[in-house]
C-alpha cells in the first residue's frame, strides 16, 4: 500500500491510476516538503480509488495530494 509522504509517481506506480481525479484549489506551502519550499504555490488534488483496484483493502479510499505529495488516506465508506 501507500503512505504519507509518497510522491503522485510513487502511488501510480504501486495503485495504477485512479477511478477519479479532482483539483480542489491551491495553497500556499506552510512547510518545506521534499521539494516543495514556503511560500510556494501548491495544487491540492484528491484522488479516488476503489477497493478493487488495490488488493489488499476492502474500502474505497480518497488520497489527498497538496503538490507532488500524499498527505491523507481517508476510508470511503460504501453507501
Amino acid at each position: 500500500m501507500v503512505s504519507n509522504g509518497d510522491t503522485k509517481y510513487e502511488v501510480l506506480k504501486k495503485c495504477g491510476q485512479p477511478v477519479h481525479k479532482e483539483f480542489l484549489g491551491v495553497d500556499h506551502a506552510r512547510k518545506l516538503s521534499r521539494n516543495v519550499k514556503r511560500g510556494t504555490e501548491v495544487k491540492i488534488e484528491v484522488w479516488i480509488y476503489e477497493a478493487k483496484q488495490l488488493s489488499s483493502v476492502s474500502q474505497d479510499y480518497q488520497f489527498i495530494f497538496v503538490g507532488l505529495e500524499l498527505v491523507e488516506l481517508i476510508h470511503i465508506s460504501p453507501h
